[in-house]
């Protein structure tokens, strides 16, 4: 999972069950989405997605991973499938 901040931000990509399912070639592409910031914890940060798709409604960022930037409001989250 790669964190960028506004200034890095790429078009969104979304994905559903389904488009791997009936494109298998897409499991070597990434997911990118963007998540506003929620909540603070101890560790971590919960942001959920903008648009709040299902399948990544909720995601804990450890506060290290933000170097510095935890008033963070918006960030872009890219996940990238491991072959």
């Amino acid at each position: 999972m790669i964190i960028k901040f506004r200034e890095e931000f790429e078009l969104e990509i979304i994905r559903n069950e389904r488009d791997f399912t009936e494109n298998p070639e897409l499991k070597d592409k990434p997911i990118i989405k963007y998540v506003k910031r929620v909540s603070c914890h101890t560790d971590t940060i919960r942001f959920d997605t903008y648009n709040n798709y299902r399948p990544f409604n909720i995601t804990y960022i450890p506060n290290s991973f933000l170097k510095g930037n935890e008033d963070v409001k918006l960030l872009q989250v890219v996940v990238k499938w491991n072959p």
